[in-house]
């Protein structure tokens, strides 16, 4: 994909269905200055990444990527999807990315950089004993990227630090200090602004990414015309299958240049890989996990009407609550006819 809009996606996209996921692979030529882990020279390289997750630092999330528990199953189920897609990415690979993108509402989740300083040891160890699962040598990294997901007048957006960090690098330790450090100017500049151009002046002059969440979520699609903003997240493992196939029909038009992301936008550990991309072989492939019922945004509605206690947050979980019941009462029946 030629994120220009040189290139029609219409005769060379590829749309199948894997178990449980829905894929969507698009041709994919990354040229932007920002978001260099995109920009996969090697072709023995895999990126599996996640571009929208949450922490307990939301108001509406439990989340906690810092503790071992919640690293070592996020570690595996990254391992599960390796399985999974090996189907459709039938290359070889030697050296294969994780990556996790974390967002807080209003907010950057700096508390989990400090944490998973002091989990390096442990996370080279859980790599160590999952090496032993593949019979080829593969050579594995696990980083992450922080950000926010800001309001704006016009809807939501989220704003990622450019520099992801790798959890196994011996530096480690300087490189979060740096981030803290920036990441707090940053919030203190951005605190008040609700103004969609001063949030990207603000962004631009550190260097951070923009991306428009959730299109068709909160009306978001207002912010897809600006120019400044250069990506777009397809596929969100929260909003419904219409809504994301609305998001992937306007891609595939070529009207816009944005660079298509996935995201699971977890709120607890088990929503985490709902969604989510991989770049490989100058090819983007876009998975969107069928949801049945929905029971983790109930829960995720409850905490945040419990945290915050606003009319907003109580007519989601009503509507929530409705299509779960909704959908349970229907297999109920059709499994009893």
């Amino acid at each position: 994909m030629d994120i220009n809009g040189a290139t029609s996606l219409k005769t060379i996209g590829v749309f199948r269905y894997t178990y449980p996921y829905i894929h969507v692979k698009l041709p994919f030529n990354y040229t932007h200055k920002h978001f260099d882990h995109l920009r996969i020279k090697n072709n023995n390289t895999l990126l599996i990444a996640d571009y929208h997750i949450h922490s307990y630092g939301s108001f509406d999330s439990t989340l906690n990527i810092s503790s071992k528990d919640t690293l070592l199953w996020i570690l595996r189920k990254f391992i599960n999807v390796l399985r999974i897609i090996k189907r459709d990415i039938c290359e070889k690979h030697n050296k294969i990315i994780f990556l996790l993108c974390v967002v807080d509402h209003e907010n950057v989740p700096l508390h989990i950089l400090r944490k998973l300083r002091e989990k390096q040891h442990f996370v080279e160890n859980i790599f160590g004993s999952l090496l032993k699962e593949f019979e080829e040598n593969i050579e594995l990294s696990f980083k992450i990227i922080v950000g926010i997901e800001k309001k704006v007048e016009l809807g939501e957006v989220l704003i990622y630090f450019p520099e992801p960090i790798d959890l196994l690098d011996y530096k480690l330790k300087h490189k979060i200090l740096h981030m803290v450090k920036t990441c707090r100017e940053f919030l203190h500049n951005i605190h008040r602004i609700s103004k969609l151009n001063d949030v990207v002046k603000q962004s631009s002059h550190y260097g951070y990414v923009l991306a428009v969440p959730h299109p068709f979520k909160y009306r978001n699609y207002k912010l897809l015309p600006n120019k400044n903003i250069n990506f777009i997240e397809v596929f969100n493992g929260r909003t419904g299958l219409k809504d994301n196939l609305k998001v992937l029909r306007l891609l595939l038009k070529g009207n816009m240049s944005k660079i298509p992301l996935c995201g699971s936008d977890a709120h607890i550990k088990n929503e985490i890989l709902n969604s989510f991309t991989i770049v490989s072989n100058n090819f983007i492939n876009l998975f969107y996990k069928i949801r049945l019922f929905e029971p983790a945004i109930v829960f995720s509605n409850i905490i945040a009407v419990l945290r915050i206690r606003d009319k907003k947050h109580l007519r989601n979980l009503s509507t929530s609550l409705g299509k779960t019941v909704k959908i349970t009462l229907s297999r109920e029946f059709l499994s009893w006819r």
